[in-house]
């Protein structure tokens, strides 16, 4: 008999602790979601601003050997490249779908990828944090997916 008392005592203490902690799981998921996607937008967003001044100092710096460099032709299509994804980045700083944001982040990526590709193949280098950039758009990335059902075919 003590051992069923303990049993429904312990089942009874399970259950409201399941409850309990059920219903702040059910509040803190959206808003910690939601606050960890803007942390991380900005972390990108702050990364690609950091590759756009680099990119803008390698050009000022070396300005009078670029003209009609490869090297320089890079470094032009990474500033307009980054400056594009910089103002897709700015579209998350405010309301927006899932969906949207993830098509944007993509954008961004891809400009960064371009970018890093062309740098690549004229032998140039970016300094780490321009190459960080990847990371953190990754991340966002992950955490800006759409809920599997929104990516299935409209005849599925």
């Amino acid at each position: 008999m003590a051992g069923s008392r303990f049993s429904s005592l312990s089942l009874l203490i399970f259950l409201s602790f399941m409850a309990l902690t059920s219903s702040y799981s059910s509040l803190d998921p959206k808003v910690a979601s939601r606050r960890h996607r803007e942390e991380a937008v900005q972390k990108a967003h702050d990364a690609l601003v950091s590759a756009i001044e680099w990119v803008s100092a390698s050009m000022y710096l070396e300005k009078d050997g670029l003209h009609d460099t490869q090297k320089g032709m890079a470094l032009s299509d990474c500033a307009r490249l980054y400056e594009d994804g910089e103002e897709t980045l700015q579209r998350l700083m405010g309301d927006y779908e899932l969906v949207d944001a993830h098509t944007w982040l993509s954008a961004a990526m891809t400009a960064h990828s371009t970018c890093m590709e062309g740098l690549r193949q004229v032998n140039a280098s970016a300094p780490a944090s321009a190459r960080n950039v990847r990371t953190l758009l990754q991340k966002a990335l992950a955490l800006h997916a759409p809920p599997a059902a929104d990516l299935k075919d409209d005849g599925e």
